[in-house]
């Protein structure tokens, strides 16, 4: 890494945040509605400079939305043959449950190698099992003749981001795997939250040259080092967060609460 790259963006990149919030305050002052202020002609003007000095490219709709919540109690549910009896049923012996709560289906019968009859037998999968959820595809990723496919379950139209729903398709078959975190509720407190663009500006000193952002999702998010031992715990509490995700798979998570 060229650090001396690394610390000019960092500095261009704070100095058009530190823009955008004396603007901000300027119009509060004043009382002028600052809904949209970092999505005014001009700060939109300095973004795209920016983003133009390292050539980072924004291939899908940036979201105005100014959101405001807080933090939100989640439960991971307990899957056993008593809540998903069809799923149990017609993949008995295919199925380990860890702690009851992550699911795993191994099927070496289930040969696929193509990235569209995988999204099909996905969504079909979804369909008959899981219909009493709303899902959405997050990503795929295709390397090493290895398809993967994510999807987070939406609940008031929001991702929940660790509660995992995974398609491995491989030469040696096809695994499943399947955390189940619903919301309880949404803390009292409540503030609004940094808006995609001040996201975009956090995330772009992480950024490689020649990036491109192609999908940017408000969602929630449970942080910890111990990811692979999130289904274990009864219950956590989920993080607003912008997850931007680059054309190449690479993912940022941006806490979407200021400090």
């Amino acid at each position: 890494m060229n650090w001396n790259k690394a610390k000019n963006y960092l500095i261009i990149a704070l100095a058009i945040l530190n823009i955008f919030l004396v603007i901000s305050i300027f119009n509060h002052n004043n009382n002028v509605s600052i809904d949209n202020i970092y999505f005014s002609k001009k700060s939109m003007a300095d973004f795209q400079t920016m983003l133009d000095r390292k050539n980072v490219k924004i291939t899908t709709q940036i979201p105005t939305d100014v959101y405001n919540t807080g933090t939100v109690n989640v439960e991971y549910q307990t899957i056993n043959a008593y809540a998903y009896p069809l799923l149990f049923e017609e993949y008995d012996g295919k199925i380990n449950v860890n702690s009851l709560k992550k699911l795993v289906i191994n099927n070496s019968d289930i040969l696929i190698e193509d990235t569209v009859n995988a999204e099909n037998f996905a969504n079909r999968f979804i369909s008959r099992y899981l219909s009493d959820y709303t899902y959405e595809l997050r990503n795929y990723t295709k390397e090493n003749g290895i398809i993967t496919f994510f999807y987070n379950p939406i609940y008031d139209g929001f991702a929940y981001e660790e509660s995992e729903l995974r398609f491995v398709f491989s030469p040696e078959g096809m695994k499943i795997v399947m955390i189940v975190m619903r919301p309880l509720d949404v803390s009292a407190t409540s503030t609004n939250v940094i808006t995609s663009v001040e996201a975009i500006l956090k995330a772009f000193p992480s950024m490689k040259e020649n990036t491109v952002i192609s999908k940017i999702d408000f969602i929630y998010y449970f942080d910890t080092v111990l990811a692979e031992d999130l289904y274990k715990v009864k219950n956590a509490r989920a993080f607003p967060c912008w997850r931007l995700i680059t054309s190449d798979n690479e993912l940022f998570y941006v806490p979407a609460l200021e400090n």
